[in-house]
Formats: C-alpha cells, sequence, structure tokens
C-alpha cells in the first residue's frame, strides 16, 4: 500500500455487532492475496485481512521508498523489502561493534567477536532476510546504545541529547516496544547529569534541560505518528482495538493443575532454544 498509494495502511474493528470484534480493513489488493496463495501453505482468506496494519511505519515506509524505482508487482516489493530488512541488519551488527568499541576500549577483537556472534544468531539471520519491522528496531536500539555510551564516555557528545531522544521517536516508528527502553534512558539521562562535581542546582538544571531537550527532539521524529493515531484511532498506539481483537482470538495458558504447567514450561523452553523467525523455523526438540 505504501508503494503502491503512497499511504499509511489502517484497520479498525467493529466490536459492535459481535464482543469479539470484526476486522475492517478500508483496502484490498488481490494480486497480494494471489501471490500469497501461490507460495503454498496459506490458508484460503488468511490475507483478506491485513491484521498487521496497525504496526508503526519505518519500515514499511523505508521498503515501500526503496521500491518506487521498481515494479509494483507483490514479489519485487516482497524482494526489495528482504533487502531493506538486510541493511537494517547491516546497521544492526555496525552499532553493536561501535557500542563495545565505547564500552570497551581497549578490547577491539572483543567487539568484533560480539558482532559476529550476533550477526550468526539464528533468530536476527532470520528477521534480517525477511520483510519485517524488527529489523528496524534492532538497528535503532544498536544506534541508540551507541549513543548512550558515548554520551556516557564523552561529555560534549550530545550534550543535550537530542541524538539520543531522535533515536526514541524512531525506535517508535519501528515498533512499539522501543518504549520498554524509556526507564533505561532516564537512568542515562540521571547518571549524565548528576555524575559530575558541579553543584546540585546545575546538576538538577542540567537534567531537567536534558529531559526537555530528549523529549522535544523524539516528539519531532515520532509525533506526527501519534498525532496520526488519535485521528485515525482515538489514541496514542493505534493498537487498543487491535490488542483486544488479539485477546479473544489467541489462546491463554492454562496453569489450573501441575501437568499443564508442566506442558507450559516444556513449551516455553522449546520456544526459547527452538524456535526461529515468527515460529517458522523449529528445531526437532523433544523434551
Amino acid at each position: 500500500e505504501v508503494r503502491t498509494f503512497g499511504r499509511l495502511p489502517e484497520i479498525h474493528y467493529d466490536f459492535s455487532a459481535d464482543p469479539k470484534g470484526v476486522p475492517v480493513a478500508p483496502y484490498d489488493d488481490k494480486a497480494v492475496a494471489v501471490y500469497a496463495q501461490e507460495l503454498g501453505g496459506i490458508p484460503p482468506g488468511a490475507y483478506d485481512v491485513r491484521y498487521e496494519s496497525m504496526q508503526p511505519p519505518l519500515f514499511y515506509m523505508t521498503a515501500g521508498l526503496f521500491a518506487l524505482p521498481f515494479p509494483g508487482n507483490p514479489r519485487t516489493v516482497l524482494l526489495v523489502s528482504k533487502l531493506v530488512a538486510a541493511l537494517f541488519g547491516a546497521c544492526t551488527i555496525y552499532f553493536i561493534w561501535a557500542g563495545l568499541r565505547q564500552l570497551l576500549p581497549g578490547e577491539p577483537l572483543l567487539a568484533v567477536l560480539c558482532a559476529v556472534c550476533v550477526e550468526l544468531l539464528p533468530t536476527f539471520a532470520y528477521t534480517s532476510s525477511s520483510a519485517n519491522n524488527d529489523s528496524a528496531l534492532y538497528a535503532v536500539c544498536a544506534a541508540l546504545f551507541y549513543v548512550w555510551l558515548r554520551g556516557l564516555r564523552e561529555r560534549k557528545y550530545d550534550p543535550y541529547f537530542l541524538r539520543a531522544g531522535a533515536l526514541v521517536g524512531l525506535g517508535v516508528l519501528a515498533k512499539l516496544t522501543m518504549v520498554t527502553l524509556i526507564p533505561a534512558f532516564a537512568l542515562v539521562l540521571i547518571f549524565r547529569a548528576f555524575s559530575s562535581n558541579t553543584d546540585w542546582i546545575y546538576r538538577l538544571r542540567r537534567f531537567t534541560i536534558s529531559c526537555l531537550t530528549s523529549t522535544g527532539a523524539g516528539l519531532a521524529v515520532a509525533g506526527w505518528w501519534l498525532v496520526r493515531n488519535v485521528v485515525e484511532y482515538g489514541e496514542l498506539s493505534g493498537s487498543t482495538a487491535a490488542l483486544k481483537w488479539y485477546s479473544t482470538h489467541i489462546s491463554h495458558a492454562d496453569l489450573s493443575t501441575l501437568a499443564k504447567i508442566g506442558d507450559f514450561c516444556s513449551a516455553t523452553f522449546v520456544s526459547f532454544v527452538g524456535v526461529f523467525g515468527w515460529s517458522a523455523a523449529v528445531f526437532p526438540l523433544n523434551v
């Protein structure tokens, strides 16, 4: 939709007639549905509604822009999207290396080793070769850690946390789970402001200014999307109705007996060590 019409997708849910909700997507692309069926293993009707249309737009906007010079058929757009994911993956590896060089400046080989280890993780390799917004989130988070670590080492670098705040905003545009790093960002702000030898009034003023400037930078990057969500969905995240719908259609863990608790723990272990991608690559583990 971004490539073809130059607009972000949207999806709404009607809970008035059915308490479980009925998805309403004001966009349909038969070519995408036909292509999905051609790939095999896709149940009929699976692509009739784009349930992921409420996701933040960074990856999809980037892929759509990269796809503009190429034909708009689904196969080509998907290939371009995979290449964009690979570029985000490469950025992730670079910033992991760069961040570790800031954390351990005397251990250059360790930084290379850690970057290579991340590159070889099965889930990271899977994510960096498939069209998904996790690849964009990884890249932004790695860049954010680099900026944090360098800022803690060099007080003159990003003195008002404009880079860090902008990256937080960019991360929100990548995926909403980025908000889990905001408490860590608060700790960085506190350490940076109160670790100097100046008086407490100056430290407090510095902390307050940094909070305001970093928040302003984040809103400058992501504010337009938050406003768009309020207009389209009536709330900032744009995902409240979607999460309500998911909660009624996804099975919940049953922990009523010891046997079911054991099954839950076993499934969790297998999922943790032997399921990759979007549950698409499974190692044959028997626990």
